[in-house]
């Protein structure tokens, strides 16, 4: 499986709520050129699995206008705190052999640990490519990934 995991772009810093935070015009820009730059690294995500805070559903759409075939569905496992484990659990029962996830800080960072024992921070529209193998038995675990790539 190729996973492809992306924070959402640079959004407003204040607004009423954390969840309705919507992205700046420079977060839009980021989001479409760093689709873009993925585009150029061969990726075809089947799905994209986004949050449901609103700068990730915003960040989805400018995905999309690079990737127009892919369809958009919002999983609440993809909230800032939730553990990466719950993360793989999820993906453990999906078909899909290519997925592109949006999510937040601090999942997003601690998803490519998980998956690969590297550290690494994503900021805002950075993507990491992991390369997970296909598990027939057991499903995703800790560490058995590798990071192909980041933008």
């Amino acid at each position: 499986m190729k996973l492809t995991i992306m924070r959402h772009g640079q959004a407003e810093p204040i607004v009423s709520t954390d969840a309705s935070r919507p992205l700046t015009p420079q977060g839009e820009a980021q989001a479409y050129e760093a689709a873009c730059s993925a585009e150029g690294r061969h990726i075809q995500p089947e799905i994209l699995l986004v949050s449901p805070l609103l700068r990730a559903q915003q960040t989805a759409l400018q995905v999309q206008r690079v990737f127009s075939t892919v369809n958009i569905e919002t999983y609440p496992g993809l909230s800032p705190d939730e553990p990466p484990l719950v993360v793989t659990e999820y993906l453990d029962q999906r078909s899909e052999n290519d997925i592109m996830l949006i999510s937040h800080q601090p999942l997003v960072s601690r998803l490519v640990e998980w998956l690969t024992g590297e550290q690494l921070f994503l900021d805002t529209a950075n993507i990491a490519c992991v390369d997970v193998p296909n598990i027939d038995d057991g499903g995703l675990s800790r560490w058995q990934g590798e990071l192909v790539w980041v933008i």
